[in-house]
């Protein structure tokens, strides 16, 4: 399996679960780094050794670009029927969901999860955690007789930051698109998100309305947020209600300025028995 990020993970998972299949490597720069039973891209040379002919390799990204650059060393290492894409859709994904046709996330250091690279989220801040499932949704006009997106294609994404402009046509290979027309329909209200730093998502969290999520909110399993959520909330149900928040306003607004998030590795280091602190005297040790 190569790379192992998180779709390389959720392939793993469903590898072993579902099928009681165990990989023989795992290969990924990064990770190899810091876990030793992952192994670094260089040696990949391994799967020609005696007795790994059979072996079949799973390409385990959906973005385009990494897709290429990795099928391209490998194909240098062993023939293209050893290799898998198992996520041969996505790649393939029409429009604006295309990962070529919008920049990537801005993911702040130390957060990890899928919207750390999401079409619809500009920017992520540090130190989030996004469990399996959490995602953003897209938006679909209700004011039109149907909801169906050949209604409008890229329609509301004008100007928006972060996307390409494409044509209708770009969207041939999504089951709804029908051929030969000009859409007129737009979504309302279009923008890519903004996260803040030290945010916890729960399994399965869907945030809708294209709505912001302020610094150190957690919001339970399944909860729907359709509404921007202030600083330090904790969000629950559908939709997602504020059930209360963590610290009181003036702490909040301590916390806000203190900003740990910005502290380099090294000071979290040095400063590391202080987030075991009561809040008031970790407030009081470091606001200016």
């Amino acid at each position: 399996m190569y790379p192992f990020g998180e779709l390389g993970v959720v392939t793993k998972r469903i590898l072993e679960e579902q099928f009681g299949l165990n990989p023989v490597y795992i290969f990924d720069e990064n990770i190899s780094k810091f876990n030793p039973h992952v192994k670094a891209s260089s040696a990949l040379i391994e799967l020609n050794k005696e007795g790994n002919e059979d072996i079949v390799l799973i390409l385990a990204t959906a973005d385009p670009a990494i897709h290429d650059i990795l099928r391209e060393k490998v194909l240098g290492i062993i023939s293209e029927k050893r290799i898998l894409d198992v996520f041969q859709k996505d790649l393939n994904r029409g429009g604006l969901w295309n990962p070529k046709n919008w920049e990537k996330t801005q993911c702040g250091k130390h957060s990890y999860g899928g919207l750390c690279n999401h079409p619809l989220v500009k920017q992520v801040g540090a130190f989030c955690s996004f469990a399996a499932g959490s995602t953003v949704i897209n938006n679909h006009p209700t004011n039109l007789l149907s909801t169906s997106p050949f209604l409008t294609g890229s329609g509301g994404f004008e100007n928006v930051e972060g996307f390409k402009e494409v044509p209708y046509e770009a969207w041939e290979s999504e089951e709804w698109y029908i051929s030969g027309l000009v859409p007129q329909g737009k979504v309302p209200g279009v923008h890519r998100i903004t996260i803040g730093n030290d945010v916890w998502l729960g399994a399965n969290v869907i945030i809708t309305n294209y709505s912001d999520i302020g610094d150190g909110v957690i919001a339970a399993a399944g909860a729907v947020i359709t509404k921007t959520v202030p600083a330090y909330a904790i969000v629950a149900g559908v939709p997602a209600r504020i059930i209360k928040f963590r610290y009181n306003p003036k702490q909040i607004e301590d916390l806000e300025r203190i900003k740990w998030w910005n502290w380099d590795d090294e000071v979290i280091r040095e400063r590391y028995d202080d987030f075991f602190l009561p809040i008031d005297e970790f407030i009081e040790k470091y606001i200016e």
